[in-house]
C-alpha cells in the first residue's frame, strides 16, 4: 500500500512538473516517460519533451501531433511509421518547413507537402524529390522564401527569368546559380549588383564592361571594381562623396575605393551645388584618371563641373539641372537651416535631399560621363 501510495505521489509530482516545464521529463523514471498523460502534458508545454518520451509513445500520433504543431523539427523524434504519416507531415512542414528533411522518403514526392514546406522555408527544397525541383510553381514558392532555394533548381529554371529576378534581387551572389544565358542578362545583372556589388564576379565579360552595371556594383560595394572590365578598371576612378556639417561651413570628404580619405573641400553655407564638382576636382590629386562622384545614396553627379548641375538617379534616371529649384551644396547632401540659432550658428538638421522638378526635361541615362 505504502508502495503504491509513494509511486501515485511520484507521479503527481512529475505531472505538475511536466506541466510548469516539459523537459523535467527527462529526469522522470522510464515508467513515468511511458505514461502516456505525462507525456502529453510534456509535450504541450514543450515539443522537445518529445525527446525523452519511449519509444512507443514516439508512435502515438496524438502524442507527436501535439509536439509537430508546435516546431515541426520534433519529427526527427517521431517514431519511422509516422514519419510516413501524411497528416503529421503536412503539419510539421507547415509550421518548419525543414520538417521535410525527416519525412518518409514517399513523401518527399508529395507535391502538396513540399509545396507547403516552401512556402515555409524555401531551403527545404533541398530534401524534395527530384521531379519536383522541375515544377515551376514550387521552386518560384522556394526562392520567394529563401533565395538561396535557387541553387537546388533544375538547369531549366535556373534560366526561367521570372525565377532568377526573384532569386538575384533578394540576394546578388545567388547570380553564381544562374544559368549562362541569363548571366549576359543586362537587367538580371544589375538587379544582382544593386542588392550585392560583388556578385559583378560571375555576371558575363560583356555585362563587366557595361559602366552603369560597374558603377551600380562600386556603390555597393567598391571591392567588385576588380571584377570589372579591364578597360574600365584601368580609366575610371570612384570618388564617394560624404557631407558634414562644420558650424559656419560644410565639408565634403571624398572618398577612393580603398576606403581612404582622397581630400577634404570646403564650402560656405550658401555656396550652390551648381560647383560641387569643379571644386572636388580641382582640389583631388592629379593624375587620378577619369572620375566619377558619387553621393551618399548613390546618386551621380553630371557633367564634369560644366554647365548646370547634372543627377543620375539610382535607377539611372537624369535629372537636368535646370529643371529643379537651385540648391546649396549642404541641401544636396540633404541639410537644411532651422531658424534657431545657437551662438551665431544655424543648428543643421539631416533631411532628405529636397527636389523640386518638372517631369518634361528627364532623359534616359546614357554611359556616365566621368571626369
Amino acid at each position: 500500500m505504502c508502495d503504491a501510495d509513494g509511486a501515485s505521489a511520484e507521479r503527481l509530482v512529475v505531472l505538475v512538473g511536466v506541466t510548469l516545464d516539459g523537459l523535467t521529463l527527462r529526469h522522470a523514471g522510464a515508467e513515468l516517460r511511458g505514461d502516456g498523460e505525462i507525456v502529453l502534458e510534456a509535450v504541450k508545454n514543450n515539443p522537445y519533451a518529445l525527446k525523452y518520451a519511449v519509444e512507443k509513445l514516439k508512435a502515438d500520433r496524438e502524442i507527436v501531433l501535439e509536439s509537430v504543431k508546435q516546431d515541426g523539427t520534433m519529427l526527427e523524434f517521431v517514431a519511422e511509421e509516422l514519419r510516413a504519416d501524411r497528416e503529421i507531415v503536412l503539419e510539421g512542414v507547415k509550421q518548419n518547413g525543414h520538417a521535410l528533411g525527416y519525412a518518409a522518403a514517399g513523401l518527399l514526392a508529395d507535391r502538396e507537402i513540399v509545396l507547403e514546406a516552401v512556402k515555409q522555408n524555401g531551403h527545404a527544397l533541398e530534401y524534395a524529390a527530384a521531379g519536383l525541383l522541375a515544377d515551376r510553381v514550387i521552386v518560384l514558392e522556394a526562392v520567394k522564401n529563401n533565395p538561396y532555394a535557387l541553387k537546388y533548381a533544375v538547369e531549366r529554371l535556373k534560366a526561367d527569368r521570372e525565377i532568377v529576378l526573384e532569386s538575384v534581387k533578394q540576394d546578388g551572389t545567388m547570380l553564381e546559380f544562374v544559368a549562362e544565358e541569363l548571366r549576359a542578362d543586362r537587367e538580371i545583372v544589375l538587379k544582382a549588383v544593386k542588392q550585392c556589388g560583388l556578385a559583378l564576379r560571375d555576371a558575363a565579360v560583356e555585362v563587366q564592361a557595361d559602366h552603369e552595371v560597374v558603377l551600380a556594383a562600386v556603390s555597393q560595394d567598391p571591392r567588385s571594381l576588380e571584377y570589372a572590365a579591364e578597360e574600365i578598371r584601368g580609366s575610371t576612378r570612384l570618388v564617394q562623396l560624404i557631407g558634414e556639417q562644420h558650424r559656419r561651413e560644410f565639408l565634403v570628404r571624398c572618398i577612393g575605393l580603398c576606403g581612404l580619405e582622397l581630400t577634404v573641400v570646403h564650402f560656405e553655407l550658401d555656396s550652390v551645388a551648381d560647383v560641387l564638382a569643379s571644386r572636388v576636382k580641382e582640389a583631388l590629386p592629379p593624375g587620378l584618371g577619369r572620375l566619377t562622384l558619387v553621393l551618399p545614396d548613390g546618386t551621380i553627379l553630371q557633367p564634369p563641373g560644366l554647365g548646370p548641375l547634372d543627377l543620375q538617379l539610382l535607377d539611372g534616371t537624369i535629372i537636368e539641372g535646370s529643371t529643379f529649384t537651385p540648391l546649396s551644396v549642404q541641401e544636396l547632401f540633404g541639410f537644411w537651416n532651422t531658424a534657431n540659432e545657437k551662438d551665431g550658428d544655424h543648428i543643421q538638421v539631416p533631411r532628405k535631399r529636397r527636389r523640386s522638378y518638372s517631369a518634361s526635361p528627364v532623359r534616359q541615362p546614357a554611359e556616365a560621363n566621368g571626369l
